[in-house]
C-alpha cells in the first residue's frame, strides 16, 4: 500500500489521467456523451415499456366482447364449458355476460338523441378502469351492484348540449310511457369519463337492465303499477336552501289545491353531485300532466341551479325473471397470449365467430411490444459495448505512444500489476464520472418533457400524465454495473497482452 500512497504514484496517476481525459477533456466528454445517449434511450424505453405495460394490462385491452347471434348456442353452456380448467388454459380470469341498451336522452335542446350502452359488472377489472383518475372526469370512485346511475363519456354530453364544464346531476331519458307520451324520465348520473370500451356512449349495472325490461318501473305515468303520483320529489344541489325551499313547496301547493302531509330529507346517493332529495307526500288525486305542471312551476319559482325532479325507481321495483338472453359474452384476460387459441377453440367447439378485428388488433399489440422489449434491450447492449470499445482503443492508442517510458519504467522496478492497477482505475474512474453526470443530465432533460417534445414533433398522440421516461430503473443500474464492468475488463485484457512486452521490446518497439 504504501507505493499508492507515495508521491510517485500520484504524480504518475495525475498526469497520466490528464493526457488520457484528452485536450479540454474531450475524451471524457466523448465518454459522457455515450454515456448519456445511454441513459437517455434506457429512460425513454423504460418509460415507453411501462406504458406500454400498462397497456397489455389496460381492461380496454384485455376485454374482448363475443356479441351473441341470433341463432346459436345456449350463453348458459358456453359459461358452464368456460370453466377453471379453460380459464388457466386461454389466461382468462373472469366471464360475464352483458347487455346492449339503446336509449334516447332528451338534450337542453329538448332533442332526443339515441345512444347505445354497455352493462359492464361494478365489480369487474374494466369497471375499475373507468373508474380510474386516467378517465373519471367527475363522479363516484365506486359503483354498487344495485345502482341504476349512469357512466356517461363526455361526448356523450357534448351531442346533448352540454359544455366542456358543465357535469350534470342526471340525464332525461325519452321514453314511451303508458299515456302513448315519450316523457323525460330523470336518470341519475353516477359519473362523467373520457372513455368507455367498445366505444360505448354510457354504461350501467346489470341490474339496469332488469329495471329496463319488461318491467314498469320507469313508466313515471302509469299509476297502475307504480305510485310515482303519491308524492314529490326533488334533487336539491348541496348549497340549497332547504328551509326556503320547504316554505316555496307548502305555498305552492297549498295555492294549487293539494292536500300534502310532511316532508322528508335524505342523501343523494345515486348521482355523482352532492346533495339531497327532499319529498314531500300528496294526499290528492293528481293526474300526472297537473302533477308536472305543479313540479316545474316549484322548479321555476325556487331559482335553484341544478334543481332536478326525481324519482325513486328502486322503491316501486318488483323483481321478476328476465327471459331476455344476454346480447354478449365478455371475457377479460390476464394475458394476450392466448387470445388467438380462444378464437379457434370458441369457433370449433361452440361455432361461434369471434370479430377477427378485435383479435388481430390485440394480437398485433401484443407482438409490438414483446418487439420493443427486445430492440430495447438490443440498444441497451450494443451502448455498453461501444463504450468498452471506445475505452480500449484510448488505451491502447496512448500506451502505443508511450511504449519507451512504460519500457523505462519495467525496467527500473514497476511491476506490471502496478501499471494495471493505474490505468485501470483511471479509466473507471473516467467511466464513473462520466456515467454520473450523463445519468443526472439525461435525468434533468426527461423530467422537463424532452421525451415527450421529441415525440410530439413526430406528430405522436400523446396521453395527459404520462411522461414516457423513467430512469429510476433496474435497468439504469445494470447498465452503469456493465459499463463500470467492461470498461475494466477491456482495459484489463488490453494491458495485459500490452504488458506481456518485456522492457526492452517496448523501449526498442519490438514487435
Amino acid at each position: 500500500m504504501r507505493f499508492y500512497q507515495s508521491p510517485f504514484f500520484r504524480l504518475f496517476a495525475f498526469r497520466e489521467s490528464q493526457t488520457l481525459a484528452g485536450k479540454s477533456f474531450k475524451n471524457i466528454l466523448y465518454l459522457f456523451g455515450i454515456l448519456f445517449l445511454t441513459y437517455f434511450v434506457i429512460g425513454f424505453s423504460s418509460g415507453c415499456l411501462e406504458y406500454l405495460s400498462g397497456k397489455m394490462n389496460d381492461p380496454f385491452i384485455n376485454w374482448l366482447v363475443v356479441k351473441w347471434p341470433s341463432t346459436g348456442p345456449e350463453m348458459k353452456d358456453v359459461m358452464q364449458d368456460l370453466d377453471e380448467k379453460k380459464s388457466k388454459r386461454f389466461l382468462f380470469e373472469e366471464v360475464k355476460t352483458g347487455y346492449t341498451p339503446y336509449l334516447y336522452f332528451r338534450g337542453k335542446n329538448q332533442k332526443d338523441e339515441l345512444f347505445e350502452g354497455r352493462t359492464i359488472d361494478p365489480g369487474s377489472p374494466v369497471m375499475n378502469r373507468v373508474l380510474s383518475d386516467e378517465f373519471l372526469q367527475k363522479g363516484k370512485k365506486q359503483i354498487a351492484q344495485d345502482e341504476l346511475g349512469l357512466l356517461v363519456t363526455r361526448e356523450t354530453l357534448r351531442k346533448l348540449g352540454y359544455s366542456e364544464d358543465e357535469f350534470p346531476s342526471s340525464l332525461n331519458w325519452s321514453r314511451q310511457c303508458a299515456t302513448g307520451k315519450y316523457e323525460a324520465i330523470p336518470i341519475p348520473v353516477a359519473g362523467i369519463v373520457k372513455d368507455l370500451p367498445n366505444t360505448a356512449s354510457f354504461s350501467v349495472s346489470p341490474i339496469f337492465w332488469d329495471y329496463y325490461y319488461g318491467n314498469p318501473v320507469f313508466d313515471i305515468t302509469d299509476t297502475t303499477k307504480n305510485d310515482y303520483l303519491s308524492t314529490l320529489t326533488f334533487y336539491l344541489p348541496g348549497n340549497s336552501n332547504q328551509k326556503a325551499f320547504e316554505i316555496l313547496v307548502q305555498q305552492s301547493l297549498t295555492k294549487s289545491g293539494v292536500k300534502f302531509g310532511g316532508n322528508l330529507t335524505e342523501p343523494e346517493e345515486e348521482s355523482h353531485e352532492t346533495g339531497n332529495r327532499y319529498t314531500t307526500t300528496l294526499y290528492s288525486k293528481l293526474g300526472f300532466l297537473e302533477y308536472l305542471s305543479i313540479a316545474n312551476k316549484i322548479s321555476k319559482e325556487s331559482k335553484i341551479p341544478g334543481i332536478q325532479l326525481v324519482y325513486d325507481f328502486k322503491g316501486n321495483y318488483h323483481p321478476q325473471d328476465n327471459p331476455v338472453q344476454p346480447h354478449f359474452l365478455s371475457v377479460y384476460f390476464s394475458g394476450l397470449d392466448s387470445i388467438k387459441p380462444f378464437q379457434a377453440y370458441m369457433l370449433d367447439r361452440h361455432k361461434l365467430k369471434i370479430d377477427l378485428t378485435q383479435i388481430d388488433a390485440k394480437e398485433n399489440f401484443n407482438f409490438v411490444s414483446k418487439s420493443t422489449y427486445v430492440i430495447s434491450y438490443f440498444l441497451i447492449a450494443f451502448s455498453i459495448v461501444c463504450i468498452a470499445l471506445f475505452v480500449r482503443n484510448l488505451i491502447a492508442g496512448h500506451l502505443e505512444k508511450i511504449r519507451k517510458n512504460i519500457g523505462t519504467f519495467k525496467a527500473f522496478g514497476l511491476s506490471n500489476r502496478k501499471l494495471l492497477w493505474i490505468y485501470s482505475s483511471i479509466m473507471l474512474g473516467f467511466v464513473v464520472l462520466a456515467s454520473l453526470a450523463g445519468f443526472m443530465v439525461a435525468w434533468i432533460l426527461g423530467q422537463f418533457g424532452l421525451v415527450r417534445l421529441l415525440l410530439g414533433l413526430l406528430q405522436v398522440n400523446l396521453e395527459k400524465g404520462h411522461a414516457y421516461f423513467n430512469l429510476f430503473t433496474y435497468a439504469s443500474l445494470v447498465a452503469f454495473l456493465m459499463a463500470a464492468g467492461f470498461t475494466y475488463l477491456f482495459t484489463y485484457l488490453g494491458l495485459r497482452q500490452f504488458l506481456k512486452n518485456t522492457p526492452g521490446d517496448l523501449i526498442y518497439e519490438r514487435d
